[in-house]
């Protein structure tokens, strides 16, 4: 059965409920809108901006300043105050052989005796970092080439007090190796240190600088090594030898009476012999560093 359609009257009537909520509604929006614009707003507190520090102020540079007026400089080493007692040191030693008996290492060395000096323990862990150093490179290298004959190789030292004063230590250590197979080398290494600061010295320390003392050594070595080597005296070799190349003066030590350069086998002469000479203070003041370590020393 078809229902009956409802007539316009009564749709009206059914329809007036919704559209009176709808008036409302659309009534309270724009009321409430003109309240929200006509109602001052309310002052929310804040808490108050921290003020900004200013800076500290500086001169202003001239943009065109040149670079190279401004000079860098060195920050010192840390110095220690040093008694007038001479520290005492003992002979150390690194000791080594090889499980297979293919090689031994024997090498001694000085080492302070704690509270002799203010640096004295670390010159003694420089001094034997380095020579552990150099003995596991010779174990690593040639000692480990056994020899077909059957020779056990072996890398001994000693060394030479050259001097000790409370301000100043200086050694030279001779090196021997027999693991080549054209027999025995020996090699040098000078230890020389500021007891003062605890560094070990190089030639800028001693002059005023390295290039100008290479070339003073190598015009006054000659005549030392003619008096001393006599009739085994070459010309040609010593002026090979004694050129102002840096690595012909490495290894040099600090005396009393002056600088000792000892020179490599075969630098000076044509044999395997271990050359060592003094050159003395006053033969190098021109260029020596007046403020220097060994200025006192040399009599400056």
């Amino acid at each position: 059965m078809r229902s009956r359609r409802k007539s316009l009257p009564e749709r009206v009537v059914e329809l007036a409920p919704v559209a009176v909520v709808v008036s409302v509604g659309v009534a309270g929006v724009f009321l409430a809108m003109n309240i929200l614009v006509t109602v001052p707003p309310v002052a929310i507190a804040l808490s108050p901006t921290p003020a900004r520090s200013v800076g500290p102020s500086f001169p202003i540079t001239p943009s065109g300043l040149p670079l190279d007026t401004i000079t860098p400089t060195d920050t010192p080493a840390p110095t220690a105050s040093l008694s007038n007692q001479v520290p005492r040191f003992v002979h150390s030693v690194i000791s080594d052989s090889d499980p297979n008996g293919a090689w031994t290492v024997y090498l001694s060395y000085p080492a302070f005796v704690i509270g002799q000096t203010p640096w004295a323990q670390q010159i003694d862990s420089d001094i034997r970092a380095e020579l552990t150093t150099r003995a596991s490179q010779w174990e690593l290298g040639p000692a480990a080439n056994r020899n077909s004959s059957g020779k056990k190789n072996s890398l001994t030292d000693t060394f030479v007090t050259d001097l000790i004063s409370p301000t100043l230590a200086s050694w030279t250590l001779s090196f021997v190796d027999n693991s080549l197979p054209s027999g025995s080398t020996t090699s040098v290494e000078s230890i020389v240190y500021d007891l003062g600061t605890g560094q070990r010295m190089v030639l800028d320390d001693l002059f005023i600088d390295s290039e100008s003392a290479a070339t003073l050594l190598s015009n006054v070595t000659p005549v030392i090594l003619q008096n001393q080597l006599g009739a085994r005296y070459d010309s040609v070799r010593v002026a090979e030898g004694t050129t102002p190349q840096l690595t012909n003066w490495n290894n040099w030590a600090v005396t009393k009476a002056g600088l000792k350069v000892t020179f490599d086998q075969y630098q000076v002469t044509d044999g395997p012999e271990i050359v060592s000479i003094v050159v003395p203070w006053g033969q190098l003041v021109s260029v020596m560093n007046v403020d220097g370590p060994v200025a006192k020393l040399a009599g400056l």
